[in-house]
């Protein structure tokens, strides 16, 4: 009996290896066709019953997402012509303000090119990935994105990863979910078309059933993020298409909502210190609130983990430029930070607030678009 024990161990062994090699080349050779693997778990809020982000039909391209959709626009466009794509920050966010004063808008305007408009209330990294990937067969000669907001607030309000459950599956399932082998087994064995998009593989929540995100699930939404924006870069660079990308920036002013908290330990105490000492270490009352806002239960706004993210995927693309409006944008009286005037609520802009980030955007779009014509 003994010496059948390592023969039998040794074939496992091998197995194992041979196993093991077969899959890494299989998702080499996936990952050298596709691409980064896209994250497969998906909640599609606002595409609603569609079965895409866009149809093109007989030359326009209908945008199949919003409340209130924008004209349709020509698939083929002759001269320099740009898309901005983001949630209700690009569109829609500010009550009354028409397309043309909002940023997309006000870009066409200054810079004497077409711009179109890509963005909706409550899109997020999922859902520009999705329109990115769409746009395959339309002419644009850069593509402007502004995310980062909606992805923590669509994680609670749609449920992503509302039901995982337990710690282990979760960490397994994201595991899992790096390899493109994965992703299109996923894609596969899953449909993704109409109305089941909202629901699979994980039902979205009642009203009454939200729960605020924990730890994991934040920690994995911040995660999936980083990924879907990588991929956004994979895509416009295969297509060597000049990516701008924008971190998202909000107001710090704004309270989080109300919270359990020991006297002396609430937002208001916070705030009124970052004010003590704002003068003497303006630095240091940035850090109280931003850490006020990542500690909002609401997750309205981009955490600071979402910003570095923007950052750092920037960096590892050579055709993607980097727009980091925070120090830019026109000051608050208070503090050293972005003019709480500039916005409306914690994240949508102002009419002046468009206006002051469409300068920003200005000579970083021109010169993405210089470096499409010098191609």
């Amino acid at each position: 009996m003994s010496p059948s024990h390592p023969s039998l161990t040794k074939r496992a062994v091998m197995g194992l290896l041979v196993a093991a090699v077969i899959l890494g080349t299989v998702e080499g050779v996936l990952r050298w066709m596709w691409g980064p693997a896209p994250n497969p778990v998906q909640v599609y809020g606002a595409l609603g019953a569609h079965d895409g982000f866009l149809d093109i039909v007989d030359g326009e391209v209908h945008r199949r997402y919003g409340e209130q959709p924008l004209p349709a626009f020509p698939q083929v466009h002759e001269g320099p012509r740009v898309g901005v794509l983001g949630g209700s920050s690009i569109h829609e966010g500010t009550p009354g303000l028409p397309p043309e004063e909002e940023l997309p808008g006000l870009l066409a305007n200054r810079l004497g090119v077409d711009v179109v408009n890509l963005g909706a209330p409550g899109l997020d990294s999922y859902d520009l990935l999705e329109i990115t990937e769409a746009l395959e067969t339309v002419d644009f000669d850069a593509l402007v994105v502004y995310t980062g907001h909606n992805d923590l607030g669509n994680a609670v309000f749609e449920s992503r990863y509302g039901t995982l459950p337990s710690a282990l599956y979760a960490y397994a399932y994201g595991g899992l979910s790096h390899l493109q082998l994965f992703s299109q087994l996923s894609r596969l064995l899953v449909p993704r078309t109409g109305t089941d998009r909202r629901t699979r593989p994980f039902m979205k929540p009642k009203a009454d059933e939200i729960q605020p995100l924990d730890p994991l699930r934040r920690k994995i939404t911040i995660r999936a993020f980083g990924r879907n924006l990588e991929r956004i870069a994979w895509i416009t660079q295969r297509r060597q298409q000049p990516l701008v990308l924008v971190v998202p920036v909000s107001d710090l002013t704004s309270w989080p909502q109300s919270a359990p908290c020991e006297p002396g330990h609430c937002p208001p105490d916070y705030f009124d210190k970052a004010r003590a000492i704002t003068k003497a270490d303006p630095a240091a009352a940035i850090d109280i609130l931003r850490h006020l806002k990542d500690q909002d239960p609401a997750c309205v706004r981009a955490p600071t983990a979402t910003e570095t993210l923007v950052r750092t995927v920037a960096q590892q693309f050579p055709h993607v430029t980097l727009v980091d409006p925070f120090d830019a944008l026109p000051k608050d009286p208070t503090f050293d930070i972005p003019n709480r005037a500039l916005f409306i609520d914690p994240v949508h802009f102002s009419p002046e607030g468009h206006a002051a980030l469409a300068t920003v955007l200005e000579a970083p779009v021109l010169r993405a678009l210089q470096a499409q014509a010098d191609r």
